[in-house]
């Protein structure tokens, strides 16, 4: 008989606490609405994902933790917020797992395995509302953006390299545009990385509708390049859902990743209360969790309660 494979498709953080009543509390997050995904959509459940091409289970949960909650949730007794990947990698080195498996016997016998890292993190109801507050002002950096990336997006007679960002080469990006709309000419600024000071400039005739696209665009790009100079020094700038890019010293790229916007909030919920919706069989509030996380609760909680028990220390911080 062929040996059994293990694959791992899937991780994520489970974040346990003791309540002000010395209750078993879960912090979970609540998906945001997905037409067509009836097992997820608008529903509670874990911190959690798929796992991406060669991630570990280990280095998976810790990314899909950071996105999900908005690097807003800090792991263990620590308090600094936003939280890294590097950080959360550090603490869930030696954080007990609930395992989940299923297996496959065709084309060949794998067992797909679902790991969950068992966080005790510090109890405090303030977690919901920090949560709100990053994601909002998120929201705020995306909306900004969204004027430019439209234009860029639906550009028709304008040439992608014109655009700060254009990769010419390894050492060769463009980092600014001009146009010339009396002389019908569109002109890229380009810097060489080995050769910074030195200015590359390259020009080309262009029709009217192309000056006039050009134009919209650059005014477009010089209001969100004031913008970003105007604010990145606010803290929410150096949270890791943006990404602000730079050649030679000039700003050629901004974006909010889209994977820190997979929760729309967090709350927390007694254990013992979702044990027994598990058990209650009402069907409308068990389609309020994602399914695989209520049907496992049970054995989840054990664990928990395992944990808790061995522990030497108190849970609240």
């Amino acid at each position: 008989m062929a040996a059994m494979e293990e694959k791992c498709v899937g991780a994520g953080v489970i974040c346990y606490a003791l309540d002000t009543d010395n209750e078993i509390v879960l912090l979970l997050g609540k998906e945001r609405e997905v037409v067509g995904w009836k097992q997820g959509s608008r529903r509670w459940g874990a911190f959690s994902g798929r796992a991406e091409d060669g991630e570990t289970s280990l280095t998976c949960a810790a990314r899909e933790f950071v996105e999900e909650t908005c690097a807003s949730v800090p792991l263990g007794l620590d308090s600094a917020v936003p939280t890294s990947i590097t950080t959360v990698l550090g603490h869930l080195g030696h954080t007990p797992i609930f395992r989940r498996t299923c297996q496959r016997t065709f084309p060949y016998p794998t067992e797909f395995t679902h790991i969950s890292y068992l966080s005790r993190i510090a109890y405090r109801e303030a977690y919901t509302r920090q949560f709100h507050i990053i994601r909002t002002q998120l929201m705020e950096v995306e909306a900004t953006l969204l004027e430019y990336q439209l234009l860029r997006k639906t550009l028709e007679h304008v040439p992608k390299l014109l655009l700060p960002g254009y990769v010419m080469s390894p050492t060769v990006s463009t980092v600014d545009f001009s146009v010339d709309y009396q002389q019908h000419l569109l002109t890229a600024e380009c810097r060489d990385a080995s050769n910074p000071l030195e200015k590359i400039e390259l020009t080309f005739s262009a029709s009217e509708e192309a000056c006039k696209e050009a134009l919209d665009i650059w005014h477009a790009w010089k209001a969100l390049e004031v913008w970003i100079v105007e604010r990145e020094h606010e803290p929410i700038f150096r949270h890791p859902a943006i990404q602000i890019l730079r050649h030679c010293g000039r700003i050629t790229h901004i974006e909010v990743r889209r994977s820190f916007f997979e929760k729309t909030e967090v709350a927390w919920w007694r254990l013992s209360d979702l044990e027994a919706l598990s058990r209650s069989g009402d069907r409308w509030r068990l389609e309020a969790f994602r399914r695989y996380f209520l049907d496992n609760i049970t054995d989840i909680g054990d664990q928990i309660r395992s944990i808790v028990t061995d522990a030497a220390i108190p849970l609240q911080a």
